[in-house]
């Protein structure tokens, strides 16, 4: 009960109850219905544009806009799956001239959508690891404390570190 309390944020920890919600939200991105969209997206990417790796800075721009607010439940997939639909159809209807305003930025919205997909697939295999404590002494809080372990509110007398294990992205 005190690890859904964590998570759902009942606990009242703050550090803690903002992670299922990035978690879910990025999940959104990587639904069943998106892999066949994805694999077309990348494919036409491929022949327009050649071959492209996702850099550092693609995953920083694919989350500035619009990421944050992508309800973390059903309604956020469905929203993405409509985002892969707009996108495939534009990708037909698309000109494809080399240099044009209009395929540059369909070029950056597909890599967008391609690196959200990546995330959210890392994100669907997250490893959380928590760790508890129940210190006797102020040492022992204070030791606990600076190694970032926090105190229950809902249950004082135990303390808890919650840490995601690095997400693992795959190619495409």
């Amino acid at each position: 009960a005190i690890i859904a309390q964590l998570l759902d944020g009942r606990s009242g920890q703050e550090a803690f109850s903002g992670l299922l919600p990035c978690l879910l939200r990025a999940q959104c991105a990587a639904g069943p219905a998106l892999h066949s969209s994805c694999s077309q997206l990348n494919e036409t990417l491929k022949s327009k544009d050649g071959a492209w790796k996702v850099s550092v800075e693609d995953m920083e721009n694919a989350m500035k806009r619009g990421y944050w607010s992508l309800p973390p439940d059903q309604s956020g997939l469905h929203l993405r799956e409509r985002e892969a639909e707009r996108l495939l159809d534009r990708a037909k209807r698309e000109l494809w001239q080399e240099g044009s305003a209009s395929r540059l930025e369909l070029e950056k919205q597909i890599r967008r959508f391609l690196c959200l997909n990546l995330l959210g697939d890392a994100a669907c295999h997250a490893r959380l690891r928590f760790s508890f404590a129940r210190p006797k002494t102020p040492l022992e809080q204070e030791s606990l404390a600076e190694l970032h372990f926090l105190q229950l509110q809902t249950a004082p007398e135990i303390w808890c570190r919650l840490e995601l294990a690095p997400l693992q992205l795959k190619s495409l």
